[in-house]
């Protein structure tokens, strides 16, 4: 009985892991797309400085 329970807890500790390991990764992405769009925003708003006559 004892190993079922244990075989259960490793199991679970496993699927654990992956989905820490799959959200990290997702917030990874995320956080190079915010990066990527503030670059682009700060660009433009160069862009738009030596354009425009403000």
């Amino acid at each position: 009985m004892s190993v079922t329970i244990l075989k259960w807890l490793g199991r679970k500790a496993d699927l654990a892991i992956d989905e820490t390991i799959k959200a990290g990764i997702g917030v990874a992405k995320w956080s190079a797309v915010a990066a990527f769009a503030g670059g682009l925003a700060a660009d433009l708003a160069k862009l738009a400085s030596y354009i425009l006559p403000f």
